[in-house]
C-alpha cells in the first residue's frame, strides 16, 4: 500500500511539472505571447520545455538572440534598446543547450539578425553531470548529425519518467511541495502564476522577451549577504575538471560556423564573477582547468572574429561586489554597466 503511494504522490504532485505533457509551461508560454510578462512562475518548472515551447509559438524575426545560461537572463530589450530580443538563457545551460535552442529557431524559420553568446569556463568539461539539456537532446543530435526532422519522444525519455516514479528524492520532493501547499492554502498565502504589464514584482518574473526578473527578495540582498555567498560559493559544473574537451571544442567550432553561414553576427558574452569568487577562481589548483578555458574562449573569439563583450575579471568591466546578486549573478547594475553606451 505504501509503495503504491509513492509513485501515485509523484504523479499527481510532480513538483518539477515532469508528467503533465508541458502544461505549465505551456500556460507560461501563452501569457509571454500575449505581450505580457508572468510573474510568481514556479521554480521548479522545466526552462528548457519553457523556451523550446516559446520559440515553437515565436512568430517575429529576431534582432537580438541572446544564448547561455544563468549569467545572461537579464539581458532583455531594455537592456539593449536597439530592436526586440529573445533570450533563450537557461540554467547550467551546456553547449548542448545553445546548439539545441539555436536549432529550434532555426527550424521554427525565425530569421536573427544579431547573437549574444555567453561562453563560461565549464563549458569544455566533459565530465559534467548536469545532464538537463537530454531535455532536448532530440534537437542537439539533429543539429550534429545535420538532421532537418526531428522526433521530440524518445523511448529514453519516457523511461527517465518511468524510473522517476520511484525516485525517493522525487517523492520527498512531491512530499514537501504538497505540505507546503497545504499550509500555504490554510494562510491564505497561495501563490498564484499571473500576467502582468510590470517588469519586476514581488515574485520571479519571466519577460515576454524571455528574460527574467529575479524576485524581490533575491533583487535586494544585504551587501554582506552578497559577499558572504561569494566567499561559499562552490559549482559542481567544475567538479573533476581535468581537461578540456576536444570533443566540445570542436563542436563549438562547428556551431559559430553555422550560425555565421546563416548571416548571423555573433558577440561573446564573458560575464565577469563577484570580486571574491573571480580571485578563487584565479588562485585555486581546483579551477586550474577554468582558467585554461577562459584563456581558451578568449584566444577563440579572436580567431573566429568574434568581438567580446565584458571579462570575466570584474575589473576589466569596471564592476564591483555592489554589481552582483551572489557570487555569479551581475544584477541590474552590473548589466547596465556592461551594456551601457554599446551600439548593436
Amino acid at each position: 500500500m505504501i509503495l503504491s503511494a509513492i509513485p501515485l504522490c509523484i504523479y499527481f504532485v510532480d513538483p518539477s511539472h515532469v508528467y503533465d505533457g508541458g502544461k505549465y509551461e505551456k500556460s507560461i508560454v501563452d501569457i509571454l505571447i500575449s505581450g505580457k510578462n508572468a510573474t510568481n512562475s514556479d521554480a521548479n518548472m522545466n526552462e528548457r520545455f519553457l523556451k523550446r515551447f516559446l520559440i515553437q509559438r515565436y512568430s517575429k524575426n529576431v534582432d537580438h538572440l541572446i544564448l547561455g545560461p544563468s549569467r545572461t537572463m537579464l539581458i532583455s530589450e531594455k537592456v539593449l534598446q536597439d530592436g526586440n530580443v529573445l533570450n533563450l538563457s537557461l540554467s547550467g545551460a551546456s553547449l548542448e543547450d545553445m546548439i539545441s535552442m539555436y536549432y529550434i529557431t532555426k527550424l521554427s524559420g525565425i530569421k536573427v539578425k544579431n547573437m549574444i553568446i555567453g561562453l563560461d569556463p565549464q563549458l569544455f568539461n566533459e565530465n559534467n553531470a548536469d545532464t538537463r539539456w537530454k531535455d532536448n537532446a532530440a534537437y542537439y543530435n539533429a543539429f550534429i548529425h545535420n538532421e532537418s526532422k526531428v522526433k521530440e519522444e524518445t523511448s529514453m525519455a519516457n523511461m527517465m519518467r518511468l524510473k522517476n516514479l520511484f525516485s525517493m528524492s522525487y517523492f520527498q520532493s512531491s512530499v514537501m511541495v504538497l505540505t507546503h501547499k497545504i499550509e500555504d492554502t490554510a494562510k491564505g498565502n497561495q501563490i498564484v502564476l499571473t500576467a502582468t504589464n510590470n517588469y519586476d514584482n514581488p515574485g520571479k518574473t519571466i519577460h515576454d522577451d524571455g528574460s527574467l526578473s529575479y524576485d524581490e527578495k533575491f533583487r535586494n540582498p544585504e551587501q554582506k549577504d552578497v559577499n558572504i555567498a561569494a566567499s561559499k560559493w562552490t559549482y559542481q559544473q567544475f567538479d573533476s575538471y581535468d581537461n578540456l574537451s576536444d570533443k566540445y571544442k570542436k563542436e563549438l567550432q562547428i556551431f559559430i560556423d553555422d550560425v555565421k553561414k546563416d548571416g548571423v553576427q555573433i558577440r561573446v558574452f564573458c560575464a565577469p564573477y563577484h570580486p571574491i569568487v573571480y580571485h578563487k577562481m584565479m588562485s585555486q589548483k581546483h579551477y586550474e582547468y577554468a582558467r585554461f578555458a577562459m584563456d581558451y574562449i578568449h584566444k577563440f573569439s579572436v580567431l573566429n572574429n568574434l568581438e567580446i563583450i565584458g571579462s570575466y575579471n570584474p575589473d576589466n568591466c569596471g564592476c564591483n561586489e555592489t554589481c552582483f546578486y551572489d557570487g555569479v549573478h551581475l544584477n541590474d547594475k552590473g548589466i547596465e554597466i556592461i551594456f551601457k553606451k554599446r551600439s548593436f
